[in-house]
């Protein structure tokens, strides 16, 4: 995976390379039996009829246990418990100096999760003990990791003294969205305060059996639903106009309607704010005398469509419903969209109308218009329970001991996801300091 070498000291072999010979080599002296069982023990967390894993998940499955076998591996011999790791070092095995003093060295350490709280890109990271915030932080050298790994970012990894300092040995990768979760099952096995060292091992294996069963699960599908609560289901109604003027002069007249019927039709849900969310989007429809009503939710799509009929009478006569399923090919795949507008957000600040379909909001627009919509949407939010927080509202949780972690920990997840999704926008993030400060919590 990473290697790093600094110039003049011993070169580290590459992790998944050496890892890979020192198995092969002991297989070859006799210890694949060990090696088996301590296969067997890697693979026990595996979920049952989990999802089958081929190339390079399988290759990185496979370097995982190895690297764990290896570094965790024992075995028991006349009565005495030894290390696969000492076998393979006392064999005889014929081994590369630098790979013998790396085999040694990115061994010794237990495997625990580390919080990033700082990243110089192409050299390294600054790594915080999760599970116990009072021990200093420590500087790794990681030249490729550096480069995609933010701050805030907690994975699991085992260290190694390398060339005088310290370098990531094994990386183990733990979704954003599972973080938590980890963090209240190592609390409830090992207690809030930290683990005590002698758990140290104990702690290393429940963070490795909870990124298999991460690993080997078949991924579940998630539940997309709106700020309401509704399940998305994008829901197109089909209209056929009757009567364009007439259709032009009752939309015209509604104080909730903005927009032209070439360009497309919005009903906000609050058109006297600032900004505002749309409840429909009303667009040409492939023919001129076709009007494609879109909602992201079906409550919203039989509000509107009520809403519609009682304020464009005759003008309009329905003909029938689509719905797409938000995790069907035909979105996950980009199917297009004819050019006709599916967002399910559309915005208005002062006096000015949202963009068209074809029009494209200027970066930093965008960001004031986002940032409006988080005060609107996380208005009260220390005080409303979340599920990431065991059901209990953040200042409930702060109550609670190592409920600062997990606070802490749910709030830098908000900030890292708005800092990719406004990389991906070409813009600014937006800053969440004012989601701290509503909490009573410092930066």
């Amino acid at each position: 995976m990473f290697d790093v070498h600094v110039k003049g000291a011993p070169r580290r072999p590459s992790r998944g390379v050496a890892h890979r010979r020192q198995a092969a080599v002991a297989e070859r002296r006799g210890l694949e039996v060990e090696f088996l069982a301590a296969l067997e023990e890697f693979e026990s967390a595996a979920v049952d009829d989990g999802r089958p894993l081929a190339g390079s998940d399988n290759e990185y499955y496979k370097m995982q246990a190895l690297e764990w076998a290896l570094a965790e591996g024992v075995t028991e011999i006349d009565g005495r418990e030894v290390r696969l790791r000492d076998l393979v070092l006392e064999a005889g095995i014929v081994l590369e100096a630098d790979q013998r003093l790396w085999l040694e060295r990115a061994t010794e350490e237990p495997l625990t999760l580390w919080k990033i709280v700082g990243v110089s890109p192409g050299e390294g990271l600054e790594l915080q003990d999760l599970l116990d915030e009072g021990a200093e932080t420590v500087w790794t050298a990681e030249r490729s990791g550096s480069r995609r790994l933010r701050r805030t970012e907690v994975i699991a990894a085992r260290l190694a003294r390398w060339n005088g300092g310290w370098e990531i040995a094994a990386l183990y990768s733990i979704p954003d969205h599972e973080v938590l979760r980890l963090v209240s099952h190592l609390e409830d096995e090992v207690g809030a305060g930290g683990a005590d060292p002698r758990q140290a091992r104990r702690v290393g294996r429940l963070i490795r059996d909870y990124w298999v069963r991460l690993f080997t699960r078949r991924q579940p599908i998630p539940d997309i639903v709106d700020s309401g609560g509704d399940p998305i289901e994008m829901t197109t109604d089909h209209w056929q106009v009757m009567d364009e003027v007439e259709l032009k002069r009752r939309l015209a007249a509604e104080p909730d309607v903005v927009g032209t019927r070439e360009r497309g039709w919005s009903r906000l849900q609050d058109p006297g704010a600032e900004t505002s969310r749309t409840l429909l989007a009303l667009n040409p429809g492939k023919r001129p005398d076709r009007l494609e009503v879109f909602a992201r939710t079906r409550k919203l799509a039989d509000e509107g469509r009520r809403w519609l009929e009682g304020v464009a009478g005759r003008s309009l006569r329905y003909l029938t419903r689509e719905i797409v399923d938000p995790m069907s090919k035909r979105v996950l795949g980009g199917e297009a969209s004819g050019g006709r507008s599916m967002a399910v957000e559309s915005f208005r600040i002062g006096d000015q109308t949202p963009p068209g379909p074809e029009g494209e909001i200027p970066p930093d627009l965008k960001s004031r218009l986002i940032e409006k919509l988080y005060r609107q949407q996380y208005a009260g939010m220390a005080d409303r329970s979340r599920p990431a927080l065991g059901d209990k509202t953040p200042r409930q949780a702060l109550r609670e001991r190592g409920g600062e972690r997990r606070v802490r920990l749910w709030l830098e997840g908000f900030e890292r996801t708005e800092g990719r999704m406004a990389e991906d926008d070409g813009r600014e993030p937006v800053d969440l300091g004012f989601l701290w400060q509503e909490i009573g919590l410092a930066r």
